[in-house]
């Protein structure tokens, strides 16, 4: 499982953001993230709510 700090920077969170999906996948709880974000090849994309908006973060191996 990658480490918090180099999670955090690399798909560019801040605090207060809530994941609500991975690859399209909807989120409910936070171990359900560690598979998809551990796969060693391919982007990620979490789709986050901040404050009042939606977005699409993306980061890589």
């Amino acid at each position: 499982m990658p480490t918090y700090p180099s999670f955090i920077e690399k798909y560019r969170l801040k605090p207060g953001d809530i994941v609500l999906a991975v690859n399209r996948k909807p989120m409910t709880k936070l171990a359900q993230m560690a598979g998809p974000i551990c796969e060693p090849h391919g982007n990620v994309a979490l789709l986050v709510q901040r404050a009042t908006t939606r977005l699409f973060l993306t980061g890589g191996p």
